[in-house]
């Protein structure tokens, strides 16, 4: 595997100095945290008070030049935003990584060594190999969650160590994700969360964009931005947009290569494209209260509901390429709205778009729900063989700079500046991260339910009886799991 070193010391070009100045002086969410003193004195007013940043508050620390390798278990390495790449320069995310190792290694005197992955199953199962051999080879580990050998497998042998009881680590800042930990702590445990340090975390949210020039040309007047921002985006307007699809070769199939969609969907997707409505509309096929999981909101009436409403908005369609519904239907003007994840994928279209959260259910629903997908690389756990202290400080340290840094860059300048279109979507963008959320039925997928519930809504098949089927399976399977991960 090739490793590269980011040296403690390097020349910083002055271009970017100034942009890196300019992004903190952006204003967002996830913005600067000014904890400077306030006296009355005479000098106090006059004088500017010395800026203080989350690292600073970190205070002095001389890590005696060791090397902190980060591990980036990626199905899509050519794709990787977790890691610097020379390839990259000049890209500003990119550019922000380096800058926040250079700023990092050079302040508590200690390295970076990065580990490109290939594949995130040939990754974790050598992970776990050097580990079992008593090898050490990272300290951390970037990883997805959904599907086989991934971080769920590796917290399951017990590779990797229980973040909530790491020095150093303030899991209940902002720079780590809180909807993740509440997710994901059973019995007090953590094995693996997201944060500001795996940037990846800020392209995985399902979202639903929408063709405002199709709007316009269909002339549908329905003010999509103000039934979001007032509680009223509920599935049943989807339902009404996806009614406008057209069979125009009148095969009895839509395709998307020349067919008209209301909605395009990712049909392939089965269980976490449906699970993406599903959690939308306010339910989860595992319930964490932080010390049992429950799967009760699969066994409700309600479920049975929801299922029938998202029938009516997803499509079976024939593709030549499965991101077709994307790169060509939706693209191409073809489909009013689309299914798809929050990024840079639209960047490059004509006409103009909106993303848009998922839709509620209904109005009584009180809050939006933006599920992450688990099979994107925008999770971390820490290697059970690594020094605790070492690694806590030097995860810490960088998760609090890229959230004072790297999320302005990719938040405020990439997705704000670059890929939204105009204040609308920018305001719709807000919407989406306010209302992120994780599913931890969709990592474990206990009983098989989420491919039942899958199969249900884009195949049609019956839903109560499936589902009932593998409930005792299910309820062991849970079972099992908070057996081993509070063991």
């Amino acid at each position: 595997m090739k490793h590269i070193r980011i040296p403690g010391m390097r020349i910083i070009s002055s271009a970017l100095i100034i942009l890196l100045l300019a992004v903190m002086a952006v204003s967002c969410g996830g913005g600067k945290t000014d904890t400077s003193d306030v006296t009355t004195t005479a000098a106090a007013e006059t004088e500017p008070a010395e800026s203080t940043t989350a690292v600073d508050a970190m205070g002095d620390m001389d890590l005696g030049g060791k090397t902190f390798i980060i591990y980036d278990a990626n199905d899509y390495p050519q794709n990787s935003m977790n890691l610097t790449r020379e390839d990259k320069a000049g890209d500003l995310v990119n550019d922000a990584l380096v800058e926040r190792d250079i700023q990092i290694t050079d302040r508590f005197n200690a390295a970076i060594e990065y580990i490109p992955g290939t594949s995130c199953a040939t990754d974790c199962a050598a992970y776990k190999t050097s580990y079992m051999a008593g090898d050490h080879i990272c300290d951390i580990i970037y990883s997805r969650l959904t599907g086989g050998g991934a971080l769920t497998m590796l917290a399951e042998e017990k590779t990797l160590l229980d973040m909530a009881d790491m020095p150093y680590l303030e899991l209940n800042q902002p720079w780590w994700s809180r909807l993740m930990n509440e997710s994901f702590t059973l019995g007090g445990k953590l094995y693996f969360t997201s944060g500001d340090i795996v940037t990846g975390m800020y392209l995985s949210q399902c979202v639903i964009g929408l063709n405002i020039n199709l709007l316009e040309q269909y002339q549908i007047k329905t003010d999509y931005f103000t039934l979001v921002r007032e509680g009223r985006w509920v599935i049943d307007e989807l339902i009404e947009i996806a009614k406008y699809k057209q069979d125009l070769d009148g095969d009895g199939v839509m395709h998307t290569s020349h067919d008209f969609f209301g909605l395009a969907n990712d049909s392939t997707g089965y269980g976490l494209s449906a699970m993406a409505f599903v959690v939308g509309c306010g339910i989860s096929s595992a319930n964490n209260d932080g010390e049992h999981v429950t799967i009760d909101d699969i066994y409700s009436e309600r479920m049975t509901d929801v299922v029938e409403k998202i029938r009516q908005v997803v499509i079976k369609d024939k593709f030549d390429d499965r991101r077709d519904y994307i790169n060509l239907t939706f693209k191409s003007d073809r489909a009013i709205a689309v299914q798809t994840y929050i990024g840079t994928n639209l960047r490059d279209m004509e006409s103009d778009f909106t993303y848009m959260p998922f839709p509620k259910y209904d109005e009584q629903q009180e809050d939006y729900r933006t599920m992450v997908n688990g099979w994107g690389t925008l999770f971390c756990g820490i290697a059970a063989n690594t020094d605790p202290e070492f690694a806590g400080f030097m995860t810490e340290a960088l998760t609090r700079y890229s959230y004072e840094n790297v999320r302005p860059v990719m938040y405020d300048i990439v997705l704000k500046q670059k890929v939204a279109r105009d204040e609308n979507c920018t305001d719709m963008i807000d919407y989406v991260y306010d209302s992120i959320y994780f599913d931890l039925g969709t990592a474990y997928r206990f009983g098989g339910l989420e491919d039942i519930i899958g199969r249900s809504i884009y195949n049609g098949t019956e839903l109560t009886s499936q589902i009932e089927a593998v409930r005792e399976k299910a309820l062991s399977e849970v079972e099992k799991f908070e057996a081993v991960w509070l063991s």
